[in-house]
């Protein structure tokens, strides 16, 4: 009898301190997922310029260091909103929509939307996301002067 309220009594704690996801089940959706992608994609976009020729009319440094300065300021966001930073799944497909440099397009379209996603966010960071939104502002500035100067 005691042996059984024991084996209740464990049963009971282990049900509320180890709860058991079914196999299969999806994973809770992830946090700023604009920003995710974003970092990704500039991660991506960084690889994509440095192998590229050309200088771009002159900007292909100066999107780097704006590549750079953008990475750093989100990944301090995800650093200051206690999250950490796990890539995203994209497959080769998903970039078959862009006719040249596809990694630095979709760049700017994730910088966008990251921008949204950090203006409207809200919480005791405000100096962090406005220095993010500063750096992702120059960094789709940038990728845009070289994607333009691609074009020529």
């Amino acid at each position: 009898m005691i042996r059984t309220r024991y084996l209740g009594l464990f049963a009971l704690t282990l049900a509320v301190v180890v709860p058991i996801r079914p196999v299969g089940a999806a994973e809770p959706p992830l946090r700023h997922q604009h920003v995710r992608a974003a970092l990704h994609e500039l991660r991506e976009a960084r690889n994509e310029l440095r192998n590229a020729r050309g200088d771009f009319g002159g900007h292909r440094d100066k999107a780097l260091r704006a590549i750079d300065d953008a990475e750093g300021s989100l990944k301090a966001m995800m650093r200051a909103w206690g999250e950490d930073f796990r890539g995203i799944d994209r497959n080769p497909d998903f970039y078959r929509r862009h006719r040249d440099f596809p990694r630095l397009r979709q760049t700017v379209e994730d910088l966008r939307s990251a921008r949204d996603e950090l203006r409207s966010a809200r919480g005791d960071n405000d100096d962090l996301r406005f220095r993010a939104v500063r750096d992702v502002d120059y960094a789709v500035e940038q990728i845009g002067l070289v994607l333009k100067f691609a074009g020529r």
